[in-house]
């Protein structure tokens, strides 16, 4: 189950994920780190480089979200979801949603492995915590809590966690420092052969 937050933040989903339906979570902002001013096509090349199984540049004026992976797996907006907002790097664009009814989320069920990396930039300044990326068998993200992994999220201090399921209960490992700073970061969590790593800016934390 993807957990509300109370806060907005921007966050970009350039990274593999998923068993089911990526989502992000309501009350945050999603945003696309999709280009330099210098070379707008590095950071595109770059991801598809790595081969995503899921990757959306959210850069679309309106409608659907277009997937920019080889699969091609595409995404929807529901609720208030503004198109087209100003990026975090200069070339790109956002999405912004209303903190209330807007989310993101796969158009379809995605496939998976059991190793895989997820990353998103986020900013915030929450004091609440919630969601920033998760799934989840159902599309709306509320699905029962037996079906939510892989989620991210930051805790009332501003620390960001990676809750891995397993089994029935969740093993979770934790940044060190605070991020709910009003600046942007990158997380990126990795889950492979029982191992899971937790970095925030290029920076081990877990």
């Amino acid at each position: 189950r993807v957990m509300p937050s109370s806060t907005r933040s921007d966050v970009v989903l350039p990274a593999p994920f998923g068993p089911s339906r990526p989502t992000t979570c309501p009350r945050w902002t999603v945003k696309s780190t999709e280009d330099t001013a210098t070379n707008p096509s590095a950071y595109s090349n770059s991801v598809r480089g790595n081969a995503p199984s899921t990757y959306w540049r959210l850069d679309e004026a309106g409608g659907p979200v277009v997937g920019s992976s080889t699969s091609g797996a595409e995404g929807i907006t529901v609720g208030g979801v503004s198109q087209g907002q100003a990026p975090a790097v200069l070339g790109g664009s956002s999405v912004t949603l209303d903190g209330s009814t807007g989310y993101v989320a796969a158009a379809s069920p995605t496939t998976h492995t059991d190793s895989y990396s997820q990353t998103a930039y986020f900013k915030t300044t929450t004091r609440v915590g919630g969601t920033i990326m998760g799934y989840s068998p159902d599309q709306t993200g509320a699905g029962p809590a037996t079906g939510s992994d892989r989620v991210v999220f930051m805790e009332n201090d501003g620390k960001i966690a990676f809750a891995q399921r397993a089994g029935t209960r969740f093993a979770f490992i934790r940044s060190a420092t605070t991020f709910a700073d009003g600046r942007w970061h990158q997380f990126t969590a990795t889950y492979g052969a029982g191992i899971m790593n937790l970095y925030v800016d290029g920076d081990l934390q877990a």
